[in-house]
């Protein structure tokens, strides 16, 4: 009996209670209270950086151009110190970067590693999120292979009628014109610093994406540690090279089991078919980039520009099949993939952001 009455009396009290909840989320005043939390958690700066000094890495696209629910495409973020850099900015990834509160005015580069679509893609919403209402204090700065001027002239040739209308509704302080546009810069050295300021090191290197050409890897090296990103290629001795003894290695990867199970599901007809089959000659297959890693003693493989994104768990072990074997510190990456490599020691932290 006594057991009874305290069920009775639980039951009657959550039923209260929960009735009570129901109508306070129907109040105005505590909806708005609410969402005024929420609002200014969304302004305040972001936090997801060590404040300790460091080189990081945060992956703010992960897929390559077939399709993908939820990831951007090809794009990785680079903070050495107090300074910010992007490498490559596909679609969706800008607002990856916006959501997690990134401060894009505050960029000092853009470094594009190729011309296919994909990776400039969000070259345009990088250009104006940095741009109206922001501190830039210059046109956006991008490093790339030859060709960048001319893409990015086209760019800005096209976004003309844009800078204006914004210019004539939010004036010269909130959208100046002489800053709107693109400060284009073309990569003609390989294998020495093309940025070399406060203890940070910048490099690009030459890849084989053939049939584009230039197609580029790049190397950061900022106080004692190191990463680099392989850009699009095929198993590349220049990316071995500039790999040796490295903290972190990004790496492009594909599955051709994967790839191989989507040709067979086509209609024998489809062009689909001619495009899975290409795309395997110049991209590098999950496996070898775990050999390259191991032949050039990285310390870290992410793999990124994943050809396809996995989609299930399933997946995603097909994509990584015999790796282990090969090389066991890897990390298949996702849209969020973090790495902090603090300059006081040899230490890799990895962490994803949801």
């Amino acid at each position: 009996m006594k057991n009874f009455k305290i069920f009775k009396f639980s039951f009657i009290f959550l039923f209260v209670f929960f009735i009570f909840l129901f109508f306070l989320f129907q109040s105005n005043n505590f909806q708005n209270s609410i969402v005024k939390l929420g609002i200014k958690n969304l302004v305040l700066p972001s936090s997801i950086f060590p404040e300790y000094d460091a080189l990081s890495a945060l992956v703010c696209g992960s897929k390559s151009p077939l399709a993908h629910p939820t990831r951007a495409e090809t794009c990785i973020l680079i903070k050495a110190g107090d300074k910010y850099f992007i490498f490559d900015v596909g679609d969706k990834s800008v607002s990856n970067l916006m959501n997690w509160r990134i401060p894009l005015d505050k960029l000092e580069y853009v470094f594009i590693s190729h011309l296919h679509i994909d990776h400039y893609s969000d070259i345009e919403d990088l250009h104006m999120w940095s741009w109206v209402g922001m501190n830039r204090g210059s046109k956006l700065k991008v490093y790339g292979p030859d060709g960048i001027k001319e893409v990015l002239g086209k760019i800005e040739d096209a976004s003309q009628i844009d800078y204006r209308y914004r210019n004539e509704h939010h004036g010269d302080n909130f959208a100046p014109l002489d800053i709107a546009g693109f400060d284009a810069k073309i990569i003609q050295e390989f294998n020495v610093p093309i940025y070399d300021k406060d203890q940070i090191k910048i490099s690009a290197f030459p890849v084989n994406h053939h049939p584009i050409d230039p197609s580029l890897g790049f190397k950061i090296e900022y106080k004692n540690r190191s990463i680099v990103i392989s850009g699009d290629t095929i198993y590349s001795e220049n990316v071995l090279k500039a790999s040796k003894n490295v903290d972190v290695l990004f790496h492009e990867a594909m599955s051709k089991e994967i790839l191989n199970m989507l040709y067979e599901a086509l209609p024998i007809d489809s062009l689909g078919r001619v495009g899975i089959k290409d795309i395997q000659n110049y991209h590098t297959e999950a496996i070898d980039a775990a050999r390259l890693a191991k032949k050039a003693n990285v310390q870290h493989l992410i793999l990124y520009h994943l050809l396809p994104a996995p989609r299930n768990y399933i997946l995603e072990n097909i994509f990584v099949r015999g790796l282990k074997e090969e090389f066991k510190n890897f990390t298949l990456s996702n849209d969020g993939t973090i790495v902090f490599l603090p300059t006081n020691s040899k230490e890799i932290i990895i962490r994803e952001i949801k």
